[in-house]
This record gives C-alpha cells, sequence and structure tokens, in this order.
C-alpha cells in the first residue's frame, strides 16, 4: 500500500514514473501477493506511460503469479518475455522453479532446470536451495543429493539453507 501511496504522491506532484517505477510497484505487490495490483501497474505502465518492459518486469510478473499459483500465467508470461527478445536470468527460472515446487511439480521443476542449464543461464544457489527443496517435499532425498553434486559442478556453493533442508527431510 505504501509504495503505491508513493506512487500517487509522485502523480500529484507532477513527476513521471519510469520503469523503474513500475517494476517496483509490481515487486510491491508481489510481496503482498495482490497479483491484480501487479498487473494493473504493468497495464498502466504499458498503455498509460507507454514503456516497455524489461526482463526485470516480466520476473517479478512471473514471480508474482508464481506465488499465487498461477502456473499457466507465469509460464504465459514466460514465453512472452522470450518472444519479445528478452533472455530470462536466474532470477526468472528460480521464480518459475520455486512454482512448480510449491504445485509438487518436481518432474517439470527437473525439466526446467535443464533447459535453464542447456540455455546457459548459470544457476545461483538460490536455484539449488529450490530444486533441493523441491526434491525432499516430493520424498526424492536421492535427486536432491544429485541436484548437489549437480550444482557443485556448476560452482554453486551449497549454504545453510541447503543443509538444513536436507537435515529436515530426513
Amino acid at each position: 500500500d505504501e509504495a503505491f501511496q508513493m506512487y500517487e504522491e509522485m502523480r500529484r506532484n507532477a513527476v513521471p514514473p519510469c520503469q523503474m517505477t513500475f517494476n517496483s510497484l509490481i515487486s510491491a505487490s508481489t510481496k503482498v501477493r495482490i497479483v491484480r495490483r501487479a498487473f494493473a501497474a504493468f497495464k498502466t505502465m504499458t498503455t498509460q506511460f507507454q514503456l516497455l518492459p524489461d526482463a526485470s518486469t516480466f520476473s517479478v510478473l512471473i514471480d508474482a503469479c508464481g506465488k499465487a499459483g498461477l502456473l499457466d500465467r507465469a509460464f504465459d508470461l514466460f514465453h512472452r518475455m522470450k518472444a519479445e527478445g528478452f533472455t530470462p536470468r536466474a532470477v526468472t527460472y528460480n521464480a518459475l522453479l520455486d512454482a512448480l515446487g510449491r504445485a509438487k511439480m518436481y518432474e517439470e521443476a527437473e525439466s526446467l532446470l535443464e533447459t535453464m542449464l542447456a540455455e546457459e543461464v548459470a544457476p545461483d544457489v538460490y536455484t539449488l536451495n529450490t530444486m533441493v527443496a523441491v526434491c525432499c517435499r516430493s520424498g526424492r532425498l536421492h535427486q536432491a543429493f544429485e541436484v548437489l553434486t549437480k550444482m557443485k559442478e556448476h560452482k554453486v556453493r551449497p549454504d545453510e539453507v541447503t543443509y538444513n533442508t536436507l537435515v529436515d527431510a530426513f
């Protein structure tokens, strides 16, 4: 709410919003899980202000949809992002992997991780932690350890979250 109040104050003071303003509004909506508001900000950005979305815009919208359980919409945005010439980054894939994990869709998450690696998008520790959690929640401890090995091959170091997730699975 505070972010949108600040946006309204900007408007009252005739300060034109920029792409970063809208990315922040969309992100704020994600944090409070108000997807409708995120898409309203996106529509205002693209129609009223004719600002083009960037990779960050798509990533925060994908994250919002994923956290709200709107997987189809998240993947539609992912495909649109790619169609518009943006290269998804680790943060984009991480949002989708997290959404698939929440939906207990292990095979789909594993396939997406393989796509990410095939497209030479470097995984990060969040990628590792998300995949380990997905495997553990699915009762696939063996695969969780395979993910751990795979990520070490990609020079991603496990952290406290990684090991706590594995310990909790036992």
